[in-house]
């Protein structure tokens, strides 16, 4: 079974059902060897023929978030020696960004605690089945992922952590 945060409520959740046998398997995190696949094919630009090293970088830089990298694959397009202060400026202004921070931006109270969070590299416990709402809300909106171990969750990347302060702030 494949799926995300409705199938983690039903597992954890305490009602018997066939999907308490199931076994949990976690998604492996991206390499630089998928960014190099994934930048070659695309609907939405043009294919990039990038190696090894540069797909490192962009997935350092994007954490290996789907939409971080479709907009580090676009300025790499433009400009093949880009800085990161240059992905941030264009993540700052990225609808894609927007649209993940706006949750929190209308709410006060969740902005105050994501904008506390934001400040922090290390955001928390991560137990088998997450039980902080707000903390599994970004958890499943892929911008915290967790770490080494998976006892703790971390932001997914420093571009993230920043954007988020920026759109917060």
């Amino acid at each position: 079974i494949c799926g995300g945060e409705k199938l983690a409520d039903l597992y954890y959740g305490g009602e018997l059902s066939y999907l308490n046998q199931a076994e949990i398997c976690e998604w492996p995190g991206m390499t630089a060897a998928d960014v190099q696949r994934i930048a070659g094919v695309s609907c939405a630009r043009a294919a990039l023929d990038i190696d090894e090293k540069i797909a490192g970088k962009l997935l350092e830089i994007s954490g290996g978030h789907p939409g971080v990298l479709e907009i580090c694959f676009a300025l790499y397009a433009e400009n093949p020696g880009f800085a990161l202060k240059d992905l941030m400026e264009k993540l700052v202004h990225s609808p894609v960004m927007w649209r993940l921070f706006m949750p929190f931006r209308k709410d006060h109270l969740k902005k105050e605690q994501v904008g506390e969070w934001l400040n922090l590299e290390d955001v928390g416990p991560a137990q088998p089945y997450i039980f902080d709402s707000l903390l599994k809300e970004l958890y499943w909106k892929n911008l915290l992922k967790r770490g080494t171990g998976n006892h703790r969750l971390y932001w997914r990347c420093e571009a993230i952590r920043q954007v988020g302060q920026h759109i917060l702030g």
